[in-house]
């Protein structure tokens, strides 16, 4: 007896020693993935920098993959505690800003962002949070992201865009956790909400797009934390008080995204609706209580999107109305017998993609794993008889993901479908990682479950990005004309401070979209606006003789002075356009065409760098 009583703390001790030492090895070379991981990442923008091969993709997703893997091997693992899932979360979180943070660490660079990074320098130093915007006119009434950003910058004395990355770094880290949040409670299990935050961290906006200075950045965000508070203000032992708390918070949260972006707000109201709507038809509910504030939480959120939408930003209708228009109508083509467009387009042409071969085909995998997930979180509902509510709420989102199918096949679609994404996967990842924790409890198959697992989270975080943004938007590289990204080179930002310190500011300037971006963004010009009753497009493949009413509708709009990249003859846009949709297909200019601008007698040349000609208008000189 004696001896067993020494021995049961020595062998308690050693246990204790050896979970110690185990939980540390696991830290430790969890960190260790991580600076590799890293490492290579930023070795793979190196590479792509320098031009040639295809040897960047494979060293990106090597150092995606070193960190990534493991960290959600761990964070699934029943060995961890919540605070350790949530500190991995928060990692994987600000390790997959890494890219975009390397793609443009010193300057706005994607085409959204140039603008909302111009609108964020005009509230810091003028304080005026409803100032016009020359690039996309609709974001001068939503000044949430711009106001955050202008009084941090402030606060801290950082640049404007700085300011922006840091505050990016923080919205992205948030987001994972919002979602940890969201799908514990749903799930009613910590391991199943890190599943979801697991999910949406290989959501196909989460690495770019979420994390690009824009609007939706912010908003997502919000849109994600109001439904953390009204998710949690249905725990069944919280206090009337602390849940009107949880729903006032909710209601802060949803004003916020009111005064940030248009459609998230407007989502946020459908989501509300949906959820007070079941919640009313579910006669057995217990806290009617909840129902009635959360109607009352709906109508105040959705009677502030309506007034703002009226009397702040009363063009947002129009704005969406044309999109929303066009993608409906190419729908409608699509199912008439309409070609869809072609995926992976690259600048090489319409069928060529420097995008390999693998990641092509884990993007067309997605659908079909995506389906085969859907259809067992369904099975799932219904044998667990799981109707609650906010089941239903997030499974109704989900679906949004596959009703964006059609849209992803046309020219007119495609944008809008892959915004949408950023929501509906919020959807798929609650009602999906329940199903997924089942699967890894299967003790049967646990070790094959956990292979397929892994093996699925690879192919969903590959195919994802690949599916997300092309290769120009998301590696540095070649000049490639007409993308955005690769487009904005220096030559274009020198004419762009050429042009404001010689000539001035605020000046209405007629340029190709490229130049225009850089004109706006960094020359403070306004840059025209084309349509088919103002072809401006005309004055570039005209032989220099533009018709008079064209030039009539110049001068008496103000306009002062020609962008041209002589680029443009000797390239097609990667975007597809040169100036807008409005354009007519097949528009070229030829080389003759911006020659002959040259003799033009209604033009003055003041600038030429080679590619870059910038003209003044001699409009008494117009034929």
């Amino acid at each position: 007896m004696n001896d067993a009583a020494h021995t049961l703390p020595a062998r308690m001790a050693w246990r204790s020693k050896s979970l110690r030492l185990s939980a540390s090895t696991t830290a430790c070379a969890l960190w260790c993935a991580l600076a590799a991981g890293a490492a290579a990442v930023v070795y793979a923008y190196v590479l792509a920098a320098r031009g040639g091969g295809e040897t960047y993709f494979a060293v990106f997703w090597l150092g995606m993959i070193l960190f990534l893997v493991p960290a959600a091997i761990r964070i699934v693992s029943s060995a961890a505690t919540r605070g350790e899932r949530l500190l991995l979360i928060a990692t994987v979180g600000l390790f997959e800003f890494l890219p975009k943070l390397l793609r443009d660490p010193s300057s706005p660079l994607y085409s959204d962002e140039l603008a909302h990074w111009r609108q964020a320098e005009v509230v810091r130093h003028t304080g005026k949070l409803f100032a016009a915007n020359p690039l996309i006119w609709v974001i001068k009434g939503f000044p949430g992201l711009h106001a955050v950003t202008a009084a941090l910058g402030e606060l801290t004395g950082l640049s404007t865009w700085s300011t922006a990355e840091i505050l990016l770094a923080a919205l992205h880290m948030l987001t994972l956790v919002g979602v940890f949040l969201i799908g514990e409670r749903v799930g009613r299990s910590t391991r199943v909400g890190a599943i979801a935050a697991l999910i949406y961290a290989v959501a196909p906006n989460y690495m770019f797009f979420n994390s690009q200075f824009s609007y939706e950045s912010l908003a997502i965000v919000l849109v994600i934390w109001c439904l953390v508070c009204v998710v949690l203000a249905h725990d069944e032992h919280r206090s009337p008080l602390s849940r009107q708390v949880w729903l006032g918070m909710a209601g802060v949260l949803a004003l916020a995204t009111v005064a940030t972006h248009h459609l998230s707000s407007y989502l946020l109201v459908l989501l509300l609706s949906s959820l007070s709507i079941m919640r009313t038809l579910r006669r057995r509910e217990a806290n009617r209580g909840l129902t009635t504030e959360l109607w009352l939480l709906t109508a105040v959120v959705g009677l502030a999107a309506v007034c703002w939408a009226v009397f702040v930003a009363p063009d947002v209708g129009s704005y969406l109305g044309e999109p929303i228009h066009a993608a409906v109508k190419s729908v409608g083509s699509l199912l008439g017998g309409q070609h869809p467009r072609t995926l992976f387009k690259s600048s090489a042409g319409p069928q060529a993609s420097s995008v390999p071969i693998y990641e092509k085909a884990c993007a067309f995998l997605i659908p079909v794993l995506a389906l085969l997930a859907a259809a067992g979180a369904i099975f799932r509902i219904r044998r667990e008889r799981d109707y609650r509510p906010l089941t239903l709420m997030f499974a109704g989102l989900a679906l949004a993901y596959f009703a964006s199918f059609p849209f992803i096949l046309t020219a007119a679609g495609g944008e809008s479908a892959q915004r949408s994404w950023a929501f509906s996967y919020l959807g798929l990842a609650v009602v999906v990682a329940p199903t997924i924790d089942g699967l890894l409890r299967d003790a049967r198959r646990r070790f094959r479950s956990a292979v397929l697992v892994v093996a699925a989270f690879v192919v969903v975080l590959v195919g994802n990005v690949s599916a997300d943004q092309n290769v120009e938007y998301r590696f540095p590289g070649p000049y490639v004309y007409g993308s955005d990204t690769r487009s904005l080179t220096g030559e274009l930002k020198s004419a762009a401070a050429w042009l404001a310190a010689s000539q001035g500011t605020g000046l209405k300037v007629v340029a190709d979209r490229y130049s225009g971006l850089a004109l706006g963004a960094f020359g403070d010009q306004w840059v025209v606006t084309p349509s088919a009753g103002f072809p401006v497009w005309e004055l570039y493949s005209s032989d220099g003789h533009p018709s008079p009413e064209l030039m009539t509708q110049l001068a008496a709009s103000g306009y002062s002075y020609l962008v041209v990249d002589k680029r443009m003859a000797e390239f097609k846009p990667l975007v597809g356009v040169y100036f807008s949709s409005a354009e007519p297909a097949g528009f070229h200019a030829s080389r003759e065409d911006l020659a002959a601008l040259d003799r033009a007698p209604w033009l003055v040349k003041l600038y030429d760098s080679g590619n870059i000609e910038i003209f003044r208008f001699n409009f008494s000189e117009a034929p």
